[in-house]
């Protein structure tokens, strides 16, 4: 069997895949949780400080010869040696960062002839705007502003941001896979669930979870832009496009050129197996994929206050579970679940069913 080091912010979904396919996976990880621990070969924290997110460090500690390296979320601008950086399965670092720009994106997607939020300059604002990163995603840091006094406030260096215009809508995305000789095909559109306040969402914007599918009139054109748009920056393997659905029609919001967060609920709707498509894929085999069979969800849920978590929330039928006695600070992600069902709402009500009860749940009426 292989032996695949997974890199990246939350990694357990990409790691679980990777055991299912018959590889042996090791991690490089922010939280990790227990059900990563007990997954992975072996397991070391993200040092966010060095270029390297401590990688060359854990192969050294470790005495480890691994054949693959695969990259997740919040790592696009790794950088690592020559050597290790030959063995990354999927993009390249370089096309990670380029494909992760906000800026670079805008220019490609209006070039193609696509919706893409406006980017403004200071002074040309219009509002409501909305702040975010110039890079990378997840929604945790974008800002809703509505005039020029709440922009004020914020007291930001928007060298680092950028301003862009508000787009209301439905947020949905797309998983394409695609080889490097640019053959491409996508399972379907999924809902994302942004600030859920059901999840105890801590901004309007923060990442919760998918339901895939999304049944919109659209499947059809957005699956096309997002799949042209993969080909297009010479995307390889598992990638993501994210949107708003508008009545204008469809809006690229951003990017993803790695493994997105819908995989769990993928591979719950459609019996598949993504960590499988995607090492094909990067071999250059388009695999056949699966359609969705039944709605998939996975809902992160956060913390709604400063806890300290002393069990094993596994029991309870929860994903990501913080290893205790963990400190978890209002706001940032407490565990996920994942659920399917005939249909959507039975999907949905098969994660809340999970939440009821507990004393970290949202209220009663926000279920």
């Amino acid at each position: 069997m292989e032996k695949i080091l997974v890199v990246g912010y939350t990694t357990r979904p990409i790691v679980q895949s990777a055991v299912r396919a018959g590889f042996v996976p090791y991690a490089i990880d922010h939280f990790l949780d227990l059900d990563l621990l007990a997954l992975a070969e072996a397991a070391a924290p993200l040092e966010e400080d060095l270029p390297d997110l401590g990688v060359g460090g854990f192969l050294e500690r470790l005495d480890l010869e691994i054949d693959g390296i695969v990259i997740g979320s919040g790592c696009e601008r790794i950088e690592l040696e020559k050597d290790l950086n030959e063995r990354i399965i999927g993009n390249s670092p370089d096309l990670m960062r380029k494909a992760s720009d906000k800026c670079y994106i805008g220019r490609k997607i209006t070039d193609m002839g696509f919706l893409y939020p406006e980017i403004y300059r200071e002074g040309e604002i219009e509002f409501p705007a909305v702040i975010k990163p110039a890079s990378g995603g997840g929604g945790l840091k974008n800002i809703l502003v509505n005039d020029v006094s709440e922009l004020e406030a914020l007291d930001l260096d928007l060298s680092e941001y950028l301003i862009q215009a508000y787009v209301d809508g439905i947020p949905a995305s797309v998983s394409v896979i695609s080889t490097e000789d640019g053959d491409t095909a996508s399972f379907c559109v999924n809902e994302q669930l942004i600030g859920a306040k059901w999840l105890n969402a801590p901004s309007r914007f923060a990442y919760c979870g998918n339901i895939v599918p999304l049944e919109t009139e659209l499947d059809d054109e957005i699956c096309m832009i997002a799949e042209e748009v993969v080909r297009e920056l010479g995307l390889v393997g598992s990638n993501g496009v994210d949107f708003v659905i508008t009545p204008d029609g469809p809006v690229v919001i951003e990017v993803n050129p790695r493994f997105q967060g819908s995989l769990e609920a993928i591979e719950a709707a459609c019996g598949c197996n993504l960590f499988d498509y995607h090492m094909r894929a990067c071999e250059g085999e388009l695999p056949e994929l699966k359609r969705p069979e039944r709605f998939g969800i996975r809902a992160v849920v956060y913390a709604p206050r400063d806890m300290l978590i002393e069990e094993d929330l596994r029991r309870y039928g929860f994903s990501d579970a913080p290893s205790p006695p963990k400190e978890v600070a209002k706001g940032e992600p407490l565990a996920s679940v994942v659920g399917s069902g005939k249909g959507r709402d039975g999907a949905v009500e098969a994660v809340k069913e999970r939440l009821r009860g507990m004393v970290w749940c949202p209220n009663e009426s926000d279920l």
